[in-house]
């Protein structure tokens, strides 16, 4: 799913100063960014359900922003509020419907309690793109 081009996801990342989105999606120090060219591509749900929420994370991340998947990430900020409300966060989750800005965020930042919460995303995700 692809947001309209008319929509608020699109207006945020317009807002956002150069170079910021990528940077955000950047894998962390000393964490290389090239691991789909070390590891075979997964699709089975084993295979994939095997690797830690991180690994996920990181996967799906590269992918998506490999082939400018802005549904994908659309579809993180989505789900920001429920990961959220799952975390034990119901304050942040109702802030983050209200202040839809701070979702774009939380769906960036490595936080991983909300990585794990994630997980069935990724697992979703990287299983309709086998050669993620």
């Amino acid at each position: 799913m692809v947001p309209p081009a008319g929509h608020a996801f699109y207006k945020v990342l317009r807002k956002l100063p150069a170079g910021v989105w990528t940077e955000l999606c950047r894998p962390p120090a000393g964490v290389s960014g090239r691991a789909e060219a070390d590891s075979p591509p997964m699709s089975t749900f084993d295979d994939l359900n095997a690797l830690s929420s991180q690994e996920l994370h990181d996967r799906a991340y590269r992918y998506a922003e490999r082939h400018l998947d802005a549904g994908f990430f659309y579809s993180l900020i989505e789900m920001m509020p429920a990961a959220e409300e799952i975390e034990g966060q119901p304050r942040q989750a109702a802030a983050d419907i209200v202040h839809w800005g701070q979702q774009v965020l939380d769906a960036v930042k490595r936080d991983p309690k909300l990585v794990d919460a994630l997980r069935p995303v990724y697992l979703d995700y990287l299983q309709k793109h086998p050669d993620a």
